[in-house]
């Protein structure tokens, strides 16, 4: 008896998880949002890091486009890290908070 009760239990659980990936409470929901959001954050500022890069390289030696795209991939390095902060924080703040 108690072998099907557990497999049941199991069983359960596993299609609790599959139907329910977000855990059913808040905190699954805001931290599956952010995670998306920032993805796509993360994602534009490696995009541009490389627009960055490639402006860098086809400046030829001209200051007035060299200057353009060092200030492209500061931006871009800047937006990253405030990314990489905001998901600690974020993260941080959703498990040991509120738990």
């Amino acid at each position: 008896m108690s072998k099907i009760f557990l497999k049941t239990l199991l069983l359960e659980s596993f299609e609790t998880k599959i139907n329910d990936p977000i855990g059913g409470n808040i905190n699954g929901l805001i931290m599956t949002f952010l995670q998306y959001a920032i993805g796509i954050a993360g994602l534009v500022a490696v995009v541009f890091i490389v627009i960055g890069g490639y402006q860098y390289i086809t400046s030829q030696g001209n200051d007035e486009q060299s200057k353009k795209a060092t200030q492209t991939l500061t931006y871009a390095v800047i937006g990253l890290l405030i990314v990489m902060a905001s998901y600690a924080v974020i993260n941080t703040i959703l498990t040991n908070v509120l738990g």
